[in-house]
């Protein structure tokens, strides 16, 4: 009832017409995810008319966001799960909440979504959402990590006004947890640019061509890559005992990893390097670092790896497919999503590193095969994974919420007066 009251104070505009912008704040726990995950979908509500800005844990890309336009507020330790770390950072959410009376607030990701609805909830926020990306919990988790994550999911549920979720499998899943209300959720998939992958079958092979030299990979050599953090529940180890398995037979395979640990999975890539190491395999492995320019790589392979122990709808999967890639993949929920088993390429069991070695032979062995599932996977990329569409999706969504659950009849002002309106505030 509180949060009602202070509603119905901070508004005024129930049941009314309104032009001026609806102040959105996106919630997510750190600045990679509102420059390669988020960007899209502000950039769309901004479009639309809605005044956007975003909340993330302090990092190296937030700076250029804010040279790029985007409006960003940096909070201290909000991708910890940790109570009186989470006590200062929902304090920290609730004052910038409470300072800019936003009307929308947009959550992602467990831990920022946990202090984010909450932060929201008590300032009073009219208008609550949550992206769901998938649970934390998987098979071989620690045995606390299911029971804490459910527990958040059901403190956090009668604080959440619509659910989103990018895969149908999990929000099944969730609405059978409990967790995520049927009645308010929606199923918007997740998507790509993908102007930024397909490219004609020329330019492609000069893209690889020039990838691979410049990294020291032999021109003739087999590239099996993967994108992503280097983190254990990637599969990062059961692609190592994978790859220790190929060289047996395959000895001009070349795994090409493309991406970084983050600052909480510290020592985990010096780990990988010494397993790679003792399992002399040192010669087959490419590490790039965290990468800007990710879309080259794919060019560079020929067949994509990504045997996670759990995901929400993963990008590099779609980004691969829509560069003509043919993919192995855990059989989970997201993946599921994406890879069509024996079409677009193969999903193979969590944890199996001998199926995942014999699914990556298999393609290794047949390069006809894997051209011809690389071209169903890029078809298959056209149909369902366009960012556009799902930002569309998601515009809608708020209209629709704002009309519904809010009585407002929302008419955004068209983006060139509400560039004058902005500038004008900015001058004042």
């Amino acid at each position: 009832m509180i949060r009602d009251r202070r509603l119905s104070k901070n508004s005024g505009m129930f049941n009314s017409t309104r032009h001026e912008p609806i102040k959105v704040l996106i919630v997510c726990t750190v600045d990679h995810s509102v420059q390669k995950l988020l960007a899209p979908q502000i950039r769309a509500l901004e479009q639309a008319g809605y005044r956007v800005d975003a909340a993330c844990g302090p990092g190296p890309v937030v700076q250029s966001l804010r040279q790029d336009g985007f409006q960003i507020h940096t909070v201290e330790a909000i991708n910890r799960v940790h109570p009186l770390v989470n006590l200062k950072t929902v304090l920290a959410l609730y004052r910038l909440m409470r300072r800019e009376r936003y009307e929308i607030v947009h959550v992602h990701t467990l831990s920022a979504a946990f202090v984010g609805r909450l932060a929201a909830w008590l300032a009073g926020v009219p208008l609550i959402l949550y992206t769901f990306r998938g649970f934390a919990f998987y098979a071989g988790a620690p045995w606390y990590i299911k029971p804490l994550n459910l527990l958040i999911e059901w403190l956090c549920r009668p604080m959440t006004d619509f659910f989103f979720s990018q895969s149908e499998e999990n929000r099944q899943r969730a609405i059978r947890y409990g967790v995520i209300d049927p009645a308010r959720s929606l199923t918007i998939g997740n998507g790509i640019r993908l102007a930024d992958f397909i490219t004609s079958p020329a330019d492609s092979a000069a893209i690889g061509a020039a990838v691979r030299q410049e990294w020291g990979i032999p021109a003739s050599a087999i590239v099996v890559g993967m994108v992503g953090r280097l983190v254990k529940e990637k599969g990062v180890v059961e692609l190592i005992e994978a790859a220790e398995h190929i060289r047996r037979v395959r000895r001009d395979v070349v795994f090409l990893m493309v991406g970084e640990a983050l600052h909480s999975d510290i020592g985990m890539r010096e780990q990988l390097r010494q397993m790679i190491e003792r399992r002399g395999l040192t010669d087959h492995f490419v590490f790039t670092g965290f990468r800007h320019d990710v879309a080259r790589f794919y060019h560079a392979m020929d067949i994509c790896v990504l045997p996670s122990y759990r995901e929400g709808m993963p990008r590099s999967i779609m980004e691969a497919m829509a560069c003509g890639k043919p993919v192995v993949a855990s059989d989970i929920a997201g993946c599921r999503d994406e890879v069509v088993h024996g079409q677009t390429g193969w999903l193979v069991p969590v944890k199996d590193a001998a199926a995942l070695g014999d699914a990556l032979l298999k393609l290794i062995n047949d390069p006809a095969l894997a051209q011809r599932m690389g071209q169903a996977g890029q078809q298959r990329a056209r149909e369902l994974f366009d960012e556009e569409r799902i930002s569309e999706r998601i515009v809608e969504t708020y209209h629709h919420l704002i009309e519904k659950k809010l009585g407002l009849r929302y008419q955004p002002l068209n983006r060139s007066t509400r560039s004058q309106s902005v500038a004008g505030e900015k001058a004042g």
